[in-house]
């Protein structure tokens, strides 16, 4: 296999696409995720466009060539969800109250009793203190949510998806896209699906204004009976509890989930 600069790059399938993983030597990162990392996922730097990043040493249009010429499609991994405590406009909110970009994040007032500051909606501590004021980050303190009622913060992803299709990429892969509006983060009484699939169809709804084939495919972490509902905005989104059923039923060689596997599934869909 042949490397390019200083990249390792390898081709795996996924949902029947050919994804190109590429793995950055010199920053322990992701190409994948656009941009510099810190320990786990948390996001700095997503594209020039907010004058945060520089790419790599590999010409985007080499890499983009190379795919297309093998009737590849180059989908990249986009964390919209979250970014790192260390992103230069989450440092600015935290240090200044008055911040232009206060309302980028979920900040609240550490004695206001309209929020549950021991809600969460995964296993853990949703919310960390900095001071007399608490803010948001649904995975851990490292990576705080972005505000995804924020108009600016809309636009911004808008612009960074068309960004990339600009650049000739065929799709997204969108990390933890159930956790835009989650629980334990707002203050106000909020059906969260429908917050999440609204985000999503004003979001997705931008990009194909650039690319109307854009091939989307989204981790919604859940039960197939909450996986669906996304199939609104995305073109397929990561079933984890159908292929831990597909594994259980091959294992077991019989179907054990009551009306059968695929039945469930097609009903699901269909409601």
């Amino acid at each position: 296999q042949k490397n390019v600069g200083r990249l390792d790059s390898y081709v795996r399938i996924s949902a029947g696409l050919m994804m190109i993983s590429l793995g950055i030597m010199k920053h322990k990162g992701w190409l994948a995720a656009m941009g510099s990392m810190k320990v786990a996922e948390g996001i700095t730097r997503y594209c020039p466009i907010l004058d945060l990043c520089h790419f790599t040493t590999l010409s985007d249009d080499e890499l983009l060539e190379e795919v297309h010429k093998r009737n590849m499609k180059l989908i990249i991994d986009l964390v919209v969800n979250h970014t790192s405590d260390e992103h230069p406009w989450f440092i600015d909110s935290k240090e200044n109250i008055d911040s232009d970009y206060a309302d980028y994040f979920i900040w609240a007032d550490a004695n206001d009793s309209s929020y549950d500051f021991s809600a969460s909606p995964i296993d853990g501590k949703a919310w960390s203190k900095y001071g007399n004021r608490m803010y948001f980050g649904a995975f851990w303190s490292g990576m705080p949510d972005w505000n995804a009622s924020n108009n600016k913060v809309r636009e911004e992803f808008i612009n960074i998806g068309q960004y990339w299709i600009d650049l000739g990429v065929d799709g997204f892969r969108l990390d933890a896209a159930k956790y835009l509006y989650a629980q334990g983060e707002y203050n106000t009484d909020l059906n969260l699906l429908q917050e999440n699939l609204d985000f999503w169809k004003e979001i997705t709804d931008g990009w194909r204004e650039a690319k109307d084939d854009l091939y989307i495919v989204a981790e919604v972490w859940s039960g197939s009976s909450s996986v669906a509902p996304y199939y609104s905005n995305f073109d397929a989104n990561f079933n984890f509890d159908l292929a831990d059923a597909i594994v259980s039923v091959v294992r077991r060689e019989r179907d054990l989930s009551g009306f059968g596997l695929m039945k469930n599934l097609t009903r699901m869909h269909e409601s």
